[in-house]
């Protein structure tokens, strides 16, 4: 066996809500932060905290993600204006349908919203609680 091919992945399953106690938006929240550009700027502001990074929404605006965000207008408009609850139900009834390159794009995207957390850091404040700081 050579180097680096025995190495781990980290694998998250969601759904259900398993993936809330980790700090994951369960779908509604998702698909409000996919949807709505203001809501997702206060949620990278607020995670960006998290991470002790301080950003002012208003340096979006000029920004690279925002250019970045830009690229899935199109993708979000079906999210945001069509009759769809979540982005699960978008994608089931868009299977192989008009809206197909849509959903690949708005999984790209929510890939983006789901690396703005980070699940350790709920698992490491509850140790530092019960080893104290």
């Amino acid at each position: 066996m050579s180097i680096g091919e025995n190495k781990s992945k980290h694998v998250i399953f969601l759904g259900a809500g398993a993936s809330a106690s980790s700090g994951y938006p369960m779908a509604n929240r998702l698909t409000l932060l996919m949807a709505d550009r203001r809501t997702l700027f206060e949620e990278i502001v607020r995670c960006s905290k998290d991470f002790g990074e301080v950003w002012e929404a208003a340096w979006f605006r000029k920004s690279a993600i925002t250019i970045y965000l830009d690229s899935f207008n199109a993708a979000t408009a079906a999210l945001r204006d069509g009759a769809f609850a979540t982005m699960d139900e978008l994608s089931r009834l868009s299977v192989g349908g008009e809206h197909a390159a849509n959903i690949r794009m708005l999984k790209k995207l929510m890939r983006y919203v789901f690396a703005m957390y980070n699940p350790h850091k709920l698992h490491i404040a509850e140790t530092e609680q019960i080893t104290g700081p």
